[in-house]
């Protein structure tokens, strides 16, 4: 996946937030490979990232509630400043 096709997907991503889900559609991350992509300010909330490939820019991400991720991404997800915070409301599937 391309930078491109990335900010794509997540203008798409928050047009859906924003719309109420009537417009856009809701990040599908499944399996992407998002270490070293720009993930600064990405709003990701309700994204489903299970099985996507993060490495520590998940901590430029403005937030992540409600996400889907898989047990392998936790090591990342706890470096995230707002971790304590948003902890509770991650959905978290076998690897």
């Amino acid at each position: 996946m391309t930078q491109v096709e990335l900010d794509h997907i997540l203008k798409q991503h928050r047009l859906w937030l924003k719309s109420a889900e009537t417009e856009g559609e809701n990040a599908d991350l499944r399996h992407a490979d998002l270490q070293d992509a720009d993930l600064q300010d990405a709003h990701l909330r309700r994204a489903d990232l299970r099985g996507a490939k993060l490495d520590t820019n998940i901590r430029d991400c403005w937030i992540f509630r409600h996400v889907k991720v898989t047990q392998d991404a936790l090591p990342w997800l706890i470096l995230h400043p707002k971790w304590s915070e948003f902890k509770n409301d991650v959905q978290i599937h076998p690897s």
